[in-house]
């Protein structure tokens, strides 16, 4: 029951992984602009600060729906799956995501913590957060999605931060 449990909620929040883990390979592909324009706050600070781009975002997000595309016709390879995924939802979780992402940043660069300065658990939770939030639009992830979620996330963020490291695609290994 419980691997059954985990899968699916892994299977629910996979765009919001993929779309998490997507905007890192922008940079090889272009160069990409501030979503802040590098402009700053009331207090003289960036507003998320360079490393939250428009062509990150935008990338997330198709990566989301793509992953979400996907799923939808494999969604019987996971019947006990009380939420069957639909690119609407694979929408919603990707752009929650980066919703939350770009919310942690925001947070981050008020409380004076520089680019790439980790916060544990908001580093690690904010996009799924954000994307289990604003999924609850169309859908009601069951509680034990969140509490799996809430668990699984930290360990897997870590883990791909620092195979992103490895492939030097990013620049610190969190």
């Amino acid at each position: 029951m419980i691997l059954e449990q985990i899968l699916t909620s892994l299977w629910f929040i996979l765009p919001a992984y993929f779309a998490n883990a997507a905007p890192v390979f922008v940079k090889i592909i272009t160069k990409p602009h501030p979503l802040d324009r590098g402009k700053l706050f009331f207090d003289k600070k960036p507003i998320l600060g360079k490393g939250k781009t428009i062509e990150g975002f935008l990338f997330a997000v198709i990566i989301g729906i793509v992953v979400g595309f996907i799923q939808s016709n494999f969604n019987h390879l996971i019947p006990t799956a009380e939420i069957k995924m639909t690119v609407t939802l694979a929408f919603i979780l990707a752009f929650g995501a980066m919703f939350g992402d770009i919310f942690a940043s925001f947070l981050k660069r008020r409380a004076g913590f520089k680019r790439g300065e980790s916060v544990f658990l908001l580093d690690q939770l904010d996009f799924v957060i954000m994307a289990l939030l604003f999924a609850t639009v169309v859908v009601s992830p069951p509680l034990y999605v969140w509490v799996i979620l809430m668990i699984i996330t930290p360990l897997a963020n870590l883990l791909s931060n620092v195979l992103a490291y490895v492939l030097k695609l990013k620049d610190v290994w969190w």
